[in-house]
């Protein structure tokens, strides 16, 4: 079936366009057979963006193929290495189709260039998922938030398509094989619904909002075509497995894992443990499974460990309050916990990171906002990658309050035969060295990215530890407290480990990828990166000298490139080993 407005002249395309749509055409009509519906929902004129799940190589053959004959000329958004192909890539340069550059200053480029395209009246289409889908059932996998991005931008429809059967082309000593024509079966949906996300900030959760939706929606087209219902979650390839999310899009369990594991601690330490949850289906599941099932299946709950998403029940009656917050969302949870928290209760920082704008420390945050004296406050900190820890494996740390019998008490509470507390008194120390070594991974990550070596990786350990001293000392620290588990030994572990986001994201770094490449394919937050412009600011402040920080943040934010890393190792003025 065709739709009418096939029918209708279209407008004039270059040469170079016409002879792909006539390459695209002959090979899938030679291969398959159709069975296309929902052409309606095509737009009958003005730019627009179609976005399709994507499950073999000749999926932007067949695309091409369903938008040309119901009149809608498609312009993909493709690899640059294919436009270097031998005569192919000469009629992608010369169609006008679009290029991403990925990992490179022009990186941006495909998304203006996408923009524009669809403001000028173009049909542009985007495979959210960027490559065949590795479900193994081949039902769409979490996108990228390219298309949104696109289509929050302009304004104009966006609309789903899913496409079945293709992936079944048979093919013979390497060529694909005519002798059976398989059916290529086509439905577009209606228009992504995407006006009240519009006139927004489009920042990362707005994002994965929106994409979301589009997935969500590509799916739903694919589960009328299979006759069958999708299973719960996505497939997510960086951890290789379906999971669930929330509206916010988060991947599930990189905010909870730690508390998730620490609440083990707590319990085998013989407390009896609320463990709070944000969102009210990851709750329900835990409470019906025993465990965390987005990211820590393999943790089993104590029964000492009551989990639910009721915040005022949680903090009722506790006498001590233990936070395993990220640092950035840590001041609007407390504001949302006004009064909850009670007048004698002792609290418990796990988060690592310094408050972008104010530069405070997250047991300032505490006290600032919780309205909770110093004297009631302790923090924790050392190497403790939550996996290990929730496989009970030992581990060290560091519990630290200006109140020597608080933090005493903490320690008492946290004690178990795997997990071994110290005590301290210098907050400052403990504090600053859980934030900084985050951003040393990222630095560490970049140099292992680029192919360098163990050389390179300790001394830019050395020198990041040498940072993170002169910080602490200048904010009134003890410098012995960076030699202990709250120091070096969590710096070991976040620079060395493979669970270490912070090191995953240098890595994409340093392999060409941008930050938001990394983001939109593993879905997670790096402390290193949402707190490395506030630990150089609170470092220009007190008037210490943090080169490797300094070249972090012009790499993250001001686009420099991670060979900048070295550099910054490189050509730092000669002076005392101890500076």
């Amino acid at each position: 079936m065709v739709s009418p407005r096939a029918q209708r002249p279209r407008k004039e395309h270059p040469s170079a366009y016409r002879a792909g749509i006539l390459i695209a055409k002959g090979s899938i009509v030679a291969l398959t057979r159709s069975d296309w519906h929902g052409m309606e929902n095509l737009p009958d004129d003005g730019g627009f963006l179609v976005c399709a799940n994507h499950i073999s190589n000749a999926d932007p053959f067949a695309v091409t193929r369903f938008l040309w004959d119901n009149g809608r000329p498609p312009y993909f958004l493709a690899k640059e290495s294919m436009f270097h192909w031998p005569l192919f890539g000469r009629i992608m340069r010369d169609s006008g189709q679009i290029p991403v550059r990925r990992g490179t200053a022009r990186a941006a480029e495909a998304y203006e260039h996408a923009v524009q395209a669809v403001v000028d009246g173009r049909c542009v289409v985007v495979m959210p998922e960027s490559t065949i889908t590795k479900d193994p059932e081949r039902w769409p996998m979490v996108g990228k938030t390219g298309a949104a991005r696109i289509g929050l931008a302009t304004g104009r429809p966006v609309i789903p398509l899913a496409q079945w059967g293709v992936q079944y082309i048979r093919h013979r000593r390497g060529r694909p094989d005519p002798g059976l024509r398989v059916v290529n079966r086509m439905q577009a949906g209606p228009p992504v619904p995407l006006d009240d996300l519009r006139g927004r900030e489009m920042d990362a959760s707005l994002l994965r909002v929106a994409t979301d939706r589009i997935m969500d929606a590509i799916t739903a087209q694919l589960e009328t075509l299979r006759g069958s219902t999708a299973p719960a979650g996505r497939w997510d390839p960086s951890v290789g497995r379906r999971v669930v999310r929330d509206e916010l899009g988060e991947r599930p369990g990189h905010r909870d894992s730690w508390g998730t594991a620490f609440s083990q601690v707590l319990a085998d330490a013989g407390q009896d443990v609320r463990l709070w949850g944000r969102r009210p289906e990851l709750v329900a599941r835990m409470r019906s499974q025993g465990v965390n099932p987005d990211y820590l299946p393999d943790m089993a709950l104590p029964q000492r460990v009551e989990v639910t998403d009721d915040a005022s029940f949680a903090l009722e009656g506790a006498d001590h309050v233990v936070l395993a917050i990220p640092s950035q969302v840590l001041r609007p949870t407390l504001e949302a916990w006004a009064g909850r928290i009670g007048p004698d209760a002792r609290v418990v920082s796990l988060a690592k990171g310094v408050e972008r704008g104010s530069t405070l420390r997250m047991s300032e945050v505490i006290e600032q906002v919780g309205g909770v004296p110093a004297e009631r406050i302790a923090v924790l900190s050392g190497p403790n990658l939550s996996h290990e820890v929730a496989a009970r494996q030992p581990a060290a740390c560091v519990v630290a309050s200006v109140n020597t019998d608080v933090a005493a008490d903490v320690a008492d509470l946290v004690r178990t035969d795997y997990f071994r507390p110290q005590v301290s008194t210098d907050v400052v120390g403990v504090e600053i060295g859980g934030a900084a070594k985050n951003v040393v991974a990222v630095a560490v990550g970049m140099a292992e990215g680029l192919g360098l070596g163990d050389n390179t990786r300790a001394s830019l350990i050395t020198r990041g530890l040498a940072e993170t001293v002169r910080l602490a000392l200048a904010l009134g620290a003890d410098a012995r407290t960076l030699q202990g588990p709250a120091g070096v030994g969590d710096l070991i572990a976040t620079c060395m480990s493979s669970l270490s986001r912070n090191l995953s994201a240098g890595i994409a770094l340093g392999q060409g990828h941008s930050l938001q490449e990394w983001v939109d394919g593993t879905l997670q937050t790096a402390e290193g990166v949402r707190s490395s412009e506030a630990i150089l600011a609170l470092a220009q402040a007190h008037g210490v000298d943090t080169p490797l920080v300094e070249a972090v943040v012009a790499v993250l934010h001001d686009g420099q490139h991670p060979a900048l890393i070295a550099v910054s190792l490189m050509s730092r003025e000669l002076k005392s080993e101890k500076s």
